[in-house]
């Protein structure tokens, strides 16, 4: 786990409740050996969630006219 924290300005409590929420949906694996843990990613849950979220932009970019949040009527 430190190795996946270093990158980021995080401490190791909120990268494992993280990945602890990534695992919940589905996203990534883990297995522990000793006092180690290994994450790996879950390829046919990463394509669900590429899927899902292609189907959520193409409704907000049906939508985004309604709310006057596109970009022509920000400028």
């Amino acid at each position: 786990m430190q190795e996946l924290a270093q990158p980021f300005d995080m401490s190791l409590p909120a990268i494992s409740k993280h990945l602890k929420v990534l695992e919940n949906a589905g996203l990534v694996t883990h297995r522990k050996e000793g006092r180690f843990r290994y994450y790996a990613i879950e390829p046919n849950s990463m394509d669900e969630a590429c899927e899902w979220i292609s189907t959520l932009k193409q409704l907000w970019t049906k939508f985004e006219g309604m709310f006057c949040c596109s970009k022509q009527k920000k400028q």
